[in-house]
């Protein structure tokens, strides 16, 4: 029947070499990828034998699952990717042996079972890379020791543990690159763990307090550093540049005595910079704003070869931000969250250094003190934009997008006093490219933008509007009639 998919010629599936298969096969969803697989026994073994291909597929038992004696599977994805959430594990049954031989990533969450049965399920993991541990309740026997090897394993993320169980089993991952340390833990136990992995630490996540400062810069093949609480002097952030030569990516947050950013020339391989300001924020006018100014000046700070920016809660001092990306020229991604500026003319005479080359932009609470603006350049490289609780008046907004004619990807929200029906037309009108689009918290849509993007918007592939109430049970009916389109209305 023509609405039957017809099963393959099996000689053009044999002579075509495999791969070619897994090449076609790479274009595929995941869910297309799985239905692929069922059509025949050729097909299942090309895709089940290609571990780029499996990579992509992730098995998760669902929540309340229970493995036990009596859960005997016949047949299981050859999935490379995890993850039990939420499900107890009583036993670990011969089936295991097999299926955990072929997993690359492990994420066990808030599950039931004891820290024997968690060396039973790591023993067969020979391919292991990446394991997570959260929440999980690990009792540690004196008698419990550990015989297996997981030196293979390079990634390991680890939350609410408790520190015993974690100095019982981190010296098992002896080649580990990247670790993420719980939160809480005791500050020699960190210094302990930095210094066991000196050797082969490529990326760091903690909480940070200066004693651990010595250990961190000893660190020599770091490249990627996050200090998830605690704050960072200028002068801890010299150390760190000159100390560790190799550092791509750090994320941090300022101390309140900081105010030059001119440390951060100090690492000359930095490409991506995560900036948060030590800060409260109060509700105020509807919106989160920071409860009082934390300024910073960028004078004197370059970084040239960084790619990825993130300010959070800071007042750059006056024209500061523009000098330090003009010396910072291989910006592509930009996010400023909760920042302050004098007037959308000073955000946009900033951004305007990379309107060839910015390919993704997101402005999150931004507290601007007057509307006055210039912009007349094109961003042809801006792929993503995303806009979230800004008083951006609405004629900027026009313009801004029409100025972004590439665009696939816009999400608008939480802008009451923007976001309308005109600028709904304006966006369906001009972005042709456009694949997923975001319009949420809104009072202002009406029926009409539904029209408009049914009518215009013919390369849409995901559409998610939501809490916009004026928009009638109609309007939402068509939004997800629309063909080939993934809608949450």
């Amino acid at each position: 029947m023509a609405n039957q998919t017809a099963k393959p010629d099996l000689d053009i599936v044999s002579r075509v070499p495999s791969k070619i298969w897994e090449q076609i096969f790479g274009h595929l969803s995941v869910h297309q990828l799985l239905e692929f697989r069922l059509i025949c026994r050729s097909w299942r073994s090309i895709v089940d034998g290609c571990p780029a291909l499996m990579e992509r597929i992730l098995l998760k038992f669902p929540e309340g699952f229970v493995l036990d004696r009596e859960y005997k599977p016949k047949y299981l994805v050859p999935a490379r990717n995890l993850s039990l959430e939420k499900v107890r594990i009583s036993t670990v049954d011969s089936w295991w042996t097999t299926f955990g031989k072929a997993i690359v990533d492990l994420k066990i969450i808030d599950c039931e079972f004891s820290l024997s049965k968690l060396l039973e399920l790591l023993k067969p993991m020979e391919s292991l890379k990446s394991l997570q541990l959260n929440n999980l309740d690990l009792p540690k026997s004196s008698r419990l020791v550990i015989n297996l090897d997981l030196s293979h394993v390079e990634s390991l993320m680890i939350s609410k543990i408790s520190g015993d169980v974690l100095n019982f089993l981190v010296p098992s991952f002896t080649q580990l690159k990247r670790i993420d340390l719980p939160a809480g833990l005791d500050e020699n136990k960190i210094i302990n763990l930095i210094h066991s992995l000196k050797d082969s630490l490529e990326g760091l996540t903690l909480d940070y307090k200066p004693t651990t400062l010595k250990e961190i810069i000893q660190l020599k093949q770091l490249t990627h550093f996050t200090a998830r609480s605690g704050t960072l002097t200028s002068e801890e952030l010299n150390e760190i540049g000159k100390a560790l030569p190799k550092l791509k990516s750090i994320s941090f947050c300022l101390s309140m005595e900081t105010t030059s950013l001119a440390c951060l020339s100090t690492m000359n391989e930095l490409e991506c910079l995560s900036l948060n300001a030590p800060t409260y924020y109060c509700y105020k006018q509807s919106k989160f704003v920071p409860c009082h100014k934390v300024v910073r000046d960028f004078n004197g700070a370059k970084n040239l070869k960084l790619i990825n920016f993130k300010l959070s809660g800071i007042i750059p001092t006056s024209d500061s931000l523009y000098k330090y990306f003009d010396n910072s020229p291989n910006i592509v991604d930009i996010g400023l969250f909760y920042c302050t500026f004098n007037s959308w003319f000073k955000i946009f005479e900033a951004l305007e250094l990379f309107c060839a080359t910015l390919q993704r932009l997101e402005l999150h609470s931004l507290h601007v003190e007057n509307t006055h603006d210039r912009l007349s350049e094109y961003f042809d490289g801006l792929k993503y934009l995303k806009i979230h609780s800004c008083d951006m008046p609405k004629k900027l907004l026009i313009k801004f997008i029409r100025l972004c004619p590439q665009l696939e990807e816009i999400q608008l929200s939480a802008m009451d006093k923007t976001l309308n029906d005109e600028v709904v037309l304006v966006l369906c009108q001009n972005l042709k490219q456009l694949e997923r689009m975001s319009l949420n918290n809104s009072f202002s849509l009406t029926d009409k933008s539904v029209d408009y993007i049914v009518e215009h918007c013919h390369a849409l592939k995901q559409l998610n509007v939501q809490n916009c109430v004026n928009l009638s049970d109609g309007a939402k009916h068509k939004l997800k009639s629309m063909k080939n389109v993934r809608c949450v209305v």
